[in-house]
This record gives C-alpha cells, structure tokens and sequence, in this order.
C-alpha cells in the first residue's frame, strides 16, 4: 500500500515541492513524480528558509534630499534548480512534451544525424546539438520551443545532458518562458552547476494553461557545442 508521507519523509524531499506536486497530483501519483524530479540542492546554510527576503534600504544623500530612504526590493526567483536523482526518460504519459500534437522547433541543429527529433524518442543514447555557429559565445541565443495542442499545467521541465559524444551538459545559464494565449506565465533565468549532467528545473508555484514554452541557452562553457540528450515537461493536461 502505498504511504506518502512515510516515504516523503525518506526521500527528504522538500516540503514546499510535495506540497505543490500533490496539489496537482494524486498522493501516489505525487510520489511517483517526486521521485523522477530528484532531490532539491540544499539552500546556502546562511540563509534562511523561512524568513522573508530583506530589503535593501538606499539612503538618500546631499543637503535637500528627502530624509526618507529609499527601499529596493529584491527579486526573486521562481524556479528551482534541481539536481536529478533518477534520469530514466519519463513515459509518454507523464511527458507532455511526447505527447501528440506537440510541436517541436530549434534554433539550429549541428547536422542531419543529430536531428531535433532526438529531443523526443525517449533514449538517453541519442542526442541533438546546437550547430556551432548558434553558440552564446558568438553572440546568438539558440531556443528549443514547444508548442502545445492544448493548454497544459505545468511543474517541471527537465534536461538530460549528452551521452552521445559524453559531453554531458555544456550549459552555464537558461531562460525558460512559458506563455498562454493571453501572456507572459514565466520568465526566469537561471544557473546550471558544472558538475550537473541532467537538471531539472522545478517550478516553486506550478502554472495552468500554458500554450508553449521555450528554453533559451544565454550562455554555454567556452566553445563546447551543448547537446541534450532528452527534454521533458512534466505536468497534467
């Protein structure tokens, strides 16, 4: 039988990730899902969790200024950058990207063998790469974008590095956009570790009807080539 909140507890599994993903999800569902989103990086030890961010407090200067200081707040991010425990491809059922309807467009792909398709067929052993001219370092943002057939919710997007030619994955920093048909639902960019392979990229607050989405590379490591093996969005119709 299962149990979810024995085996959360095991899994260490931040709380406010199981929360959202139950909201979503069935219990057992929910645990299933946690499992292929991996664990979540510990947070900076000097850092508070649970205490709200503090604002920078400006003050003002010269004879006539206003006395009052000037509060900046500071920004925050709505992604999670996740480290993943398991990398096995996600079924079809659970993959909205695989999912039929979805259409799937690239920047630039290196050659006909490595086409963008390989983003798609579920093997960790193929894979699609950037050509090398698409290269952050040469000034272009090359973008992976799908397209869905219907509005889709979604918790997670998931990248799986290179195996092919084991670069694994030459990505310092991404943007990820997710739109509906009425506007902008997310736009954050954020850090990749050197030492990931496969990342996950975790939404703290999941979205609801979600037209496309599309992943920009802002910048990549030196002139490494960035291939992805698998990208897979996770999430409900």
């Amino acid at each position: 039988m299962c149990n979810p909140v024995s085996h959360l507890s095991k899994l260490g599994v931040s709380v406010c990730l199981s929360v959202l993903t139950v909201s979503l999800l069935s219990a057992c569902e929910a645990l299933d899902l946690i499992n292929s989103v991996g664990t979540i990086l510990k947070p900076n030890p000097s850092a508070s969790p649970s205490a709200s961010p503090t604002p920078q407090v400006v003050p003002s200067s010269g004879a006539n200024s206003n006395p009052q200081a000037t509060i900046t707040a500071v920004p925050q991010t709505n992604l999670e950058v996740v480290r993943s425990g398991d990398p096995t491809p996600v079924s079809v059922d659970w993959n909205l990207a695989r999912q039929a309807g979805v259409q799937l467009n690239v920047s630039s792909t290196l050659n006909p063998t490595y086409d963008k398709t390989r983003l798609l067929d579920g093997k960790l052993t193929t894979s699609w790469f950037l050509s090398d001219g698409d290269l952050p370092s040469r000034g272009k943002l090359p973008t992976v974008e799908l397209s869905f057939a219907q509005p889709v919710g979604v918790l997670s997007v998931n990248l799986r590095g290179d195996r092919e030619r084991n670069q694994g994955l030459q990505i310092e920093e991404v943007s990820l956009l997710i739109t509906s048909n009425q506007g902008v639902l997310l736009n954050e960019t954020v850090k990749i570790p050197a030492d990931m392979q496969d990342v996950n990229l975790v939404l703290k607050k999941p979205v609801d009807a979600a037209s496309s989405l599309r992943l920009t590379v802002t910048r990549s490591r030196g002139e490494a080539v960035p291939g992805l093996a698998e990208i897979e969005v996770l999430g409900r119709r």
